[in-house]
């Protein structure tokens, strides 16, 4: 299993880090297809699918998009047929092989996953090990649920599949995150492919705050929903973080920072203040896990949180709600400009003074937690 996990990752670079090759290009006729799953519209993605096979059963290209529709459906068994007999016509193509391999390494991890089943998520975690969390972790998704229709008007229509990976090995497998990932960026949970993973806190050597991460990969399921896959990473990232743990409350906090905000992101803000030395909007994309240090990480999520706590505070829940919506059809400094009257620039310095006029101190004895593996 370890020499198959290092040659996913080798493989699946070519899909998921965006290498500009040849073989890893998406047929140019599937890529609405492509944006319909990104969004979680796997129901107009599957009759895409199904048309297109209808009408050239032996297009390599329909079977491939096809298989991708079934793994974003957790149809896995499935997906791993429709990518084999697109590789029996074409078998030279990269990204085809490394969806065919991630597919066939999250059915082998599925093997001995047990399923649980709450009104609105359908959780597999493994039974022996990890069975104890399965009631945990459906009740603060739940809570999660509620909280977050309440706040963003967010209600999907199907169950939200989730999966708890007993291991680094298994979560590297059905995630693509890679040991550096959780070790050095702190990436222990991930919204991907329709679904929300996490790994076992059991599997670190002092654990993590796992129920949190669910409610924070659950936010970026609902952001995704909301704008269509349209919101950039300092907006996800913030608004995972600011409200990842209001489903432990039934009201929100009178100071939310009290909640987003740990001693160790407080102290890494105010020596950004002080050093006017901050991460940057546009350095986050496409995604925190590529920030060189742990420290990086850590800040540019305090940044992204304090400033969806300053966009909260300017129009409240109303105004999330419509800036949601207008991410749909404008590119973000559009949208900001249209729903708070202010332009990107502007909107930086504004928050940049709320974020100052807060008063933050520096927590002595504060560092950024590090995650390790059990050995």
């Amino acid at each position: 299993m370890k020499y198959r996990i290092s040659l996913v990752s080798a493989l699946l670079c070519l899909l998921f880090a965006a290498v500009p090759t040849r073989a890893a290009e998406v047929d140019p006729k599937f890529k609405p297809g492509e944006e319909l799953l990104d969004a979680w519209h796997t129901d107009q993605a599957e009759a895409l699918a199904a048309k297109s096979v209808k009408e050239d059963p032996k297009s390599a290209a329909a079977l491939e998009f096809d298989g991708r529709v079934k793994f974003y459906q957790g149809r896995y068994t499935e997906a791993l047929t429709s990518f084999d007999r697109a590789l029996a016509i074409d078998s030279k193509d990269q990204r085809r092989q490394a969806l065919k391999l991630l597919t066939q390494l999250t059915v082998d991890v599925h093997k001995s996953l047990k399923r649980y089943e709450s009104a609105h998520f359908i959780l597999f975690a493994d039974d022996k090990r990890d069975g104890i969390l399965a009631s945990l972790a459906l009740d603060a998704l739940e809570k999660s649920y509620a909280n977050t229709g309440a706040e963003l008007g967010f209600y999907p229509k199907e169950k939200v599949r989730v999966e708890i990976a007993p291991d680094a090995t298994s979560f590297n497998a059905i995630s693509t995150l890679s040991l550096r990932d959780i070790e050095e960026t702190g990436a222990v949970g991930i919204c991907k492919f329709n679904k929300l993973m996490i790994i076992s806190p059991r599997s670190l050597s002092f654990g993590y705050r796992w129920l949190d991460s669910l409610s924070h990969e659950y936010q970026h399921y609902a952001i995704v929903g909301l704008t269509n896959n349209q919101a950039p990473i300092w907006l996800h990232e913030g608004m995972a973080r600011f409200y990842e743990t209001r489903w432990r409350k039934p009201e929100p906090p009178k100071d939310a920072a009290e909640d987003y905000l740990t001693p160790a992101n407080q102290t890494l803000l105010v020596q950004a203040l002080e050093k006017n030395q901050f991460v940057g909007f546009k350095k986050m994309e496409p995604s925190l896990i590529h920030l060189d240090t742990p420290e990086q990480v850590q800040l540019a999520y305090a940044e992204a949180a304090s400033a969806v706590d300053f966009i909260n505070q300017s129009k409240g829940r109303a105004g999330m709600r419509e800036l949601m919506a207008t991410l749909i059809d404008k590119p973000t400094p559009e949208a900001i400009e249209k729903v708070y009257g202010l332009s990107f620039d502007a909107f930086e310095a504004r928050w940049k003074a709320f974020l100052k006029a807060k008063g933050l101190k520096q927590v002595e004895g504060s560092r950024v937690r590090r995650f390790k593996e059990r050995p």
